[in-house]
């Protein structure tokens, strides 16, 4: 029989293997069969249909028909799909148990040889999403400045996505700096700045030139370095580095265009 391949794989999504999901559906199909009969229907050799019948069985999806010949029964899909999704619970929980441990022993281990002074290094960050869990982390741990370029799009995702944590570094006394390359000087408009602008720690410039790269630097202790020209601040590969003599050339780069760019009040969308 043939099964599609989208039912398959949600099955195997819930833990079964290929085979396993594979044998499930077609004893669904055929109410109860042999372990030959299922064979034949699944495309399965006998040897591996009576192993997976096996485990089928300690999973609780089959049941065993004792007569002769031997016969299996499918549990009703509803029922089987239940006990998959009660037994992957059970597994995640196992498993976040077991990187709780793993996160333990090694704090433990960085701890034991925790040095006086951090050393310094830059890296390549090819993913988005490690990209992203990076930005938010960073962000959180500002404690004075956060100095950022970028270009407008980017610019328009950051506010609208950290929001929240920029207000509660303006709330503590951090300053935020931003020069945003805007084409041609457009009109940009937004609600949520609002709140921001009215601190005077939160401050906004515009620049017609072409930026190099975007740019953040934290606290001028480490600085991330992404790829030009991206709509969002984590798309692409990034560079992030806390070397002194990268965060000071950052620095630099990032007062000179300051110093050009176009401080002004923002109209804000009704």
């Amino acid at each position: 029989m043939t099964i599609p391949f989208e039912s398959t794989q949600t099955l195997e999504m819930l833990g079964l293997s290929a085979s396993q999901s594979k044998i499930y559906l077609n004893l669904i199909l055929l109410k109860e069969a042999t372990v030959n009969k299922v064979s034949k229907a699944s495309g399965i050799d006998r040897g591996e249909t009576y192993r997976v019948m096996t485990k089928l069985l300690e999973f609780g999806l089959v049941e065993k028909i004792i007569d002769s010949p031997l016969r299996f029964k499918a549990i009703p899909l509803e029922s089987g799909l239940s006990a998959l999704f009660k037994r992957r619970e059970q597994e995640n929980v196992k498993i976040y148990e077991r990187a709780q441990n793993l996160i333990a022993n090694y704090l433990t281990s960085s701890s034991e040889d925790e040095i006086s002074e951090k050393e310094e290094m830059t890296i390549a960050v090819l993913s988005a999403d490690h990209n992203a869990n990076l930005v938010s982390e960073k962000l959180s741990r500002v404690q004075k400045s956060y100095r950022a370029m970028s270009f407008l799009g980017e610019f328009d995702r950051f506010i609208k996505e950290y929001h929240k944590e920029c207000k509660r570094l303006l709330d503590k006394g951090a300053s935020l700096r931003f020069i945003v390359e805007v084409p041609g000087m457009q009109e940009y408009s937004s609600n949520l700045l609002d709140s921001l602008q009215r601190n005077p720690n939160f401050e906004v410039k515009f620049v017609v030139d072409k930026i190099p790269a975007s740019l953040s630097i934290y606290d001028d202790l480490e600085v991330r370095i992404g790829a030009a020209g991206k709509v969002y601040i984590s798309d692409g590969s990034t560079f992030w580095s806390n070397n002194s003599a990268f965060v000071a050339l950052s620095k630099s780069c990032f007062e000179a265009i300051w110093s050009r760019g176009e401080l002004r009040q923002f109209e804000f969308a009704q």
